[in-house]
C-alpha cells in the first residue's frame, strides 16, 4: 500500500454516497456488471482494460493473530461483554460468552471463519459509543 494510488477517498463524499441511494438497482449493477454507473461514466477517462477488470485485488491482515494477543484479548472481551454493550439487547450474554470461548481456544483454522463476525461485533459496539453514547 506504500506505493499504491488511493482512489477511495472522493468516493466518501456524502453527496454522492446519496445519490448512489438514490439510484435505481440497474445503474448499479448491470449486465452482471457492478459498477455499472461508474464504468460507463468513465469510459473515456480509464483505459478499457482496466474498466474491465471484475476481481477485487485486495491484502489480508493478520486479525486473528492480533485478536488472540492477550492484552487485545482482554480489551475485546471487556468491550463485549461490558453491562453497557449487553444492555443494549444486541447480543445475548450466554450466545456471546459462548461464541468468545470458541474463538480463543480453537484452531487458526476454525478461528479465521469466526474472525469477520467477531470483528464486526467489535465495530458494532464502538460504533454505538461513538455515535449513540457520546454526547454530541
Amino acid at each position: 500500500m506504500a506505493f499504491s494510488v488511493e482512489s477511495r477517498t472522493p468516493f466518501l463524499d456524502h453527496r454522492l454516497v446519496e445519490l448512489c441511494f438514490s439510484l435505481p438497482y440497474t445503474d448499479k449493477i448491470a449486465g452482471g456488471w457492478t459498477k455499472s454507473i461508474l464504468r460507463r461514466a468513465l469510459a473515456d477517462a480509464v483505459p478499457a482494460e482496466i474498466l474491465a477488470r471484475r476481481r477485487k485485488i485486495g491484502f489480508s491482515s493478520p486479525v486473528t493473530q492480533w485478536l488472540r494477543l492477550e492484552q487485545n484479548w482482554r480489551d475485546v472481551r471487556e468491550l463485549l461483554l461490558d453491562r453497557a454493550c449487553l444492555e443494549r439487547g444486541v447480543f445475548d450474554q450466554r450466545r456471546l460468552e459462548r461464541a468468545l470461548s470458541s474463538f480463543a481456544s480453537g484452531s487458526e483454522l476454525n478461528a479465521i471463519g469466526k474472525t469477520d463476525l467477531l470483528w464486526r461485533w467489535i465495530t458494532l459496539e464502538l460504533w454505538f459509543q461513538e455515535f449513540i453514547d457520546s454526547p454530541r
